[in-house]
């Protein structure tokens, strides 16, 4: 058998040779497919010339988020108030009380219907109410959940 050593290989390979024909064009378009041209910019989207020596104006005072929040508000009490209610209602059911339990969970299922309308009437929406009346539902469903099972009142 022949075989050649890499180096042999090495010197016998060529250089690329440069073409001297000009690029390909880009294939055509489909016959139904139509080149659209680009919108013009719109006044929204067009820069604006700035200088630089001058410091843009500040912001409005309708753009600028409070620096904190109000979190002391009604509908924020009511969720509060449901979630120190739930470990009565659990105490309630492990008890077996469950005209006490009722009468609890009705109470919760009220502040939690009352807390949401609350923010909406009175414009108290804060973001720790966004965040703190899901957490008062999972504590509450979570707590019913567990206290149910425990005294075998679940199927």
């Amino acid at each position: 058998p022949y075989v050649r050593s890499l180096s042999a290989v090495a010197d016998t390979a060529k250089p690329p040779v440069a073409s001297a024909s000009p690029p390909l064009p880009p294939p055509p378009l489909p016959r139904d497919a139509k080149q659209q041209p680009l919108p013009p910019p719109s006044a929204s989207t067009a820069a604006t010339p700035h200088d630089p020596q001058t410091p843009p104006p500040p912001p409005s005072a309708a753009n600028v988020a409070p620096a904190r929040e109000n979190i002391y508000t009604l509908a924020n009490m009511l969720t509060v108030s449901r979630i120190l209610l739930t470990p009565a209602i659990g105490a309630a059911i492990v008890a077996g009380d469950a005209g006490t339990a009722l009468a609890l969970l009705t109470a919760a299922a009220a502040t939690d219907a009352l807390d949401g309308a609350v923010a909406r009437w009175y414009n108290q929406k804060t973001f720790f109410g966004s965040i703190l009346d899901p957490a008062a539902d999972k504590i509450l469903m979570t707590t019913l959940t567990a206290t149910l099972a425990y005294g075998g009142l679940l199927p």
